[in-house]
């Protein structure tokens, strides 16, 4: 008969990069997404998501986490793979220019429609970047419990669902004839949520008694995962409050994933692929550099506020970067194809002699 590990040999804390990178990039902006929230709700109502919006600019994190995707064309080898091609200039130029122009129009003339497929878009794109990381916790090489990606996955997104579901019910559809009907759909998701969660933790257990062991940072960041949207559903009257938690805790992680990137990147046989020898200064300079410009539009669009239009092609022009953003990172870190799996993952994932 096999010998069951003790509670001490079941638990192991595997971090993905180290303990302290780990708590600044993953844990700890959750609280600091909280505390911003809240002091967010010290001022009046009417001035609480201007606040949100001043806030989140004036830490820069939003911008400098779009100055990061665009951080990856700065390396010769990369722009050279996504631009050498008709078809790559038409994927990585012409594609993102008319992504963003259709933007800007729609924001103009079907500003709602614009805006709904903005948030669904964000929401989406947050909930994969949390599936990604998971996986990357997950340690192949290692008598780690492991569970299949589909529980993984699906257990994010459907308690994602459920909880974005809420956020909508209670800010769009009050006083519609679907508002009670709509929690019959709630409750679906739900339930699809809570069966994959119970599928998660089935599986851990008979994992752990087969003698595999617990990664404890990866289950921490497994449950941040499926609460994500927790606060996205309950807090603030609106998008940008209800999201400013969930959001700073993705700007956090995309600025942390991207500098590991880059600070194991470009050693001595890679350096010649940007433009400075100091990798790390550059991608602040990049992300420091959108910081400004965003900053100097949300300037220019409080001096022209009154101005419907111009008011409009300044909110157009900013979700139009949101939009380019969340394309372009779906080739940078789609690691089934080859090229990004090649020129990514292995500056993310620890060797086998590490575990």
């Amino acid at each position: 008969m096999q010998a069951v590990p003790s509670k001490a040999q079941s638990l192991r804390f595997d971090w993905m990069f180290s303990l302290r990178q780990d708590l600044l990039f993953f844990f700890l902006p959750i609280p600091f997404g909280f505390v911003m929230y809240f002091i967010a709700q010290q001022f009046q109502a009417t001035n609480a998501l201007l606040f949100a919006i001043i806030l989140q600019e004036i830490t820069g994190l939003g911008s400098f986490h779009q100055g990061a995707t665009l951080f990856h064309f700065i390396d010769k080898t990369n722009r050279t793979h996504y631009l050498s091609t008709t078809n790559g200039k038409l994927l990585f130029l012409a594609a993102p220019l008319a992504l963003f122009l259709v933007t800007v129009a729609g924001e103009l003339y079907f500003t709602a429609l614009t805006f709904f497929i903005y948030v669904c878009w964000s929401l989406n794109h947050a909930v994969q970047q949390n599936i990604g990381l998971l996986l990357l916790y997950q340690n192949s090489h290692s008598n780690e419990a492991k569970i299949p990606r589909d529980i993984q996955a699906w257990s994010q997104r459907w308690m994602a669902l459920c909880f974005a579901l809420i956020f909508f019910r209670r800010i769009l559809l009050v006083g519609t004839p679907i508002y009670d009907m709509f929690l019959v759909v709630i409750g679906v998701s739900a339930l699809l949520g809570a069966a994959y969660c119970i599928a998660y933790f089935v599986k851990l257990a008979s994992e752990l008694q087969n003698g595999k062991h617990m990664n404890v940072p990866g289950f921490a960041f497994w449950l941040v995962c499926v609460s994500y949207l927790i606060p996205f559903a309950f807090l603030g009257n609106d998008y940008q409050t209800a999201l400013m938690v969930p959001l700073i805790v993705h700007w956090c992680q995309y600025i942390g994933l991207n500098y590991v990137v880059v600070q194991r990147k470009y050693g001595p046989e890679r350096i010649d692929d940007l433009p400075m020898k100091r990798p790390l200064v550059l991608y602040s300079l990049v992300g420091f550099t959108l910081v400004f410009i965003v900053a100097a539009m949300y300037g220019v669009g409080k001096i022209f506020e009154q101005n419907d239009l111009l008011s409009n092609l300044f909110k157009g022009t900013v979700l139009g970067l949101g939009m380019v953003h969340y394309y372009l990172d779906g080739f940078i870190w789609k690691f089934r194809d080859k090229f990004p799996r090649e020129a990514m993952l292995p500056y993310l994932v620890r060797p086998k002699g590490d575990l």
